[in-house]
């Protein structure tokens, strides 16, 4: 019996480097191949966008802005992030897109990778990955047959 146990428990983590994975290559779907930071920096912030519009309804407008807010801070430790500047009632970007476009394109790249990350992340862990899941589906325009956590191509 504890030999089926650590079997589940490895297939558990395998799922997970999987889905970490999968997310990777949804999240550079999402970003698309742009090599230009103002292209790169405008598909991050619809990126941003489109879920926190299938968020809203869910959490509301304030737990909205926190969630990003929290995913701009946890993205600040693994890349530098501008501090969130906006009113929790507005939904202007307009400063992430500044800061990011006045990146590299990498750096832009690499900072839209680990802003959306943080953000996919905190919302799974609320919500749970199926919910999230879902709202990616609708919010990213990922087809019902192709879930987040596979390969887009």
């Amino acid at each position: 019996m504890p030999e089926a146990l650590v079997l589940r428990r490895s297939e558990l983590a395998l799922n997970g480097r999987q889905q970490k994975d999968c997310l990777h290559d949804s999240i550079q779907h999402v970003l698309g191949n742009e090599t230009d930071s103002d292209a790169v920096a405008a598909a991050a912030v619809r990126a941003v966008e489109s879920l926190m519009r299938e968020l809203k309804p869910l959490v509301g407008g304030l737990a909205t802005f926190a969630l990003y807010a929290r995913s701009l801070h946890l993205a600040n430790a693994s890349f530098e992030r501008p501090a969130p500047t906006l009113q929790p009632s507005q939904e202007d970007f307009s400063s992430l897109r500044n800061d990011l476009s006045a990146r590299s394109p990498e750096d832009a790249r690499t900072a839209s990778h680990a802003l959306l990350r943080a953000l996919v992340d905190l919302l799974a862990s609320l919500i749970g990955q199926s919910l999230t899941d879902r709202m990616l589906r609708s919010a990213w325009g990922i087809s019902n047959g192709t879930p987040p956590t596979k390969e887009i191509t």
